[in-house]
């Protein structure tokens, strides 16, 4: 893996990008505690960014709506055109989730496990704790109110019931391929913290360990992180900065090899 190290300060924040309008959005209002999702680029932060109202404006000069995004402790000004209140109960194909109860099943079909066994062929027995992330790849499966979900970094999917699953932070981009298959990637944002999910050597021989914890970064300084992003969501390699101690040492590393540091652990949303 590519890799470099430096005692340089931390680039500057991303530089506003101008608000887009979504298509199709219809307005509607939102109280303080409403968990919402942007549907458009605002003050620089990508559309699909979750966050908590946690104002509301009275002065109709101003955005009427003040969120607070799960990324940190960032603050957006958003109109309603910009947000949709997210179903906490409802899932869709991309949306990150949590195990919240130890799964116990079976193999079926390939490499799909769910938790009834089947008395008429041999089926391999599979358990997942809870805890265990993954992202909603099917939302109709063949199980009535079950859905099918992608675990992490593992080959197999499991049909779960919603009431055994919570919504967890994280963005996805959902491909639909031309024979049908689904492609999942997830996306990271800007000083987004995040932890390695195997031990990675890079070219100089240093070794991280999987675990070890970073922060996504714009490495090229020369550009707007903005602009870096983007194109970090488009090849699905991102630039991270460990630290240890005063020394910095900058990684690009594949999106498979990243997990957010808020997967491992539990909050209510």
């Amino acid at each position: 893996m590519f890799g470099f190290r430096s005692r340089s300060k931390k680039p500057a924040a991303p530089a506003p990008i101008p608000r887009s309008r979504a298509d199709g959005a219809q307005e509607t209002t939102f109280r303080v505690g409403d968990r919402v999702v942007t549907l458009a680029e605002v003050e620089g932060h990508p559309i699909g960014i979750e966050g908590e109202v946690t104002g509301v404006h009275a002065d109709r000069n101003l955005p009427p709506y003040e969120v607070t995004l799960d990324n940190g402790s960032m603050q957006i000004t958003a109109t309603a055109e910009d947000l949709e209140r997210i179903d906490l109960h409802m899932f869709k194909v991309g949306t990150r989730v949590r195990l919240t109860q130890d799964f116990a099943g079976f193999l079926w079909d390939q490499n799909i496990a769910w938790e009834k066994d089947n008395p008429e062929q041999h089926c391999d027995p599979v358990s997942y704790p809870a805890g265990t992330t993954g992202t909603i790849a099917f939302d109709h499966p063949t199980i009535a109110e079950n859905y099918l979900i992608e675990i992490d970094d593992d080959p197999n999917a499991l049909a779960v019931g919603s009431s055994t699953l919570e919504r967890i932070r994280g963005r996805t981009r959902v491909i639909e391929e031309p024979d049908g298959n689904t492609q999942i990637c997830q996306l990271f944002d800007f000083h987004d913290a995040v932890r390695l999910r195997k031990d990675v050597t890079f070219e100089d021989g240093s070794t991280r360990n999987a675990g070890s914890g970073g922060m996504i970064d714009a490495l090229d300084l020369h550009r707007p992180a903005a602009e870096v992003m983007r194109e970090c969501w488009r090849t699905g390699k991102y630039g991270v900065t460990f630290f240890d101690g005063a020394e910095q040492y900058h990684a690009e590393l594949p999106w498979r090899l990243l997990q957010l540091d808020s997967d491992l652990y539990r909050r209510a949303l």
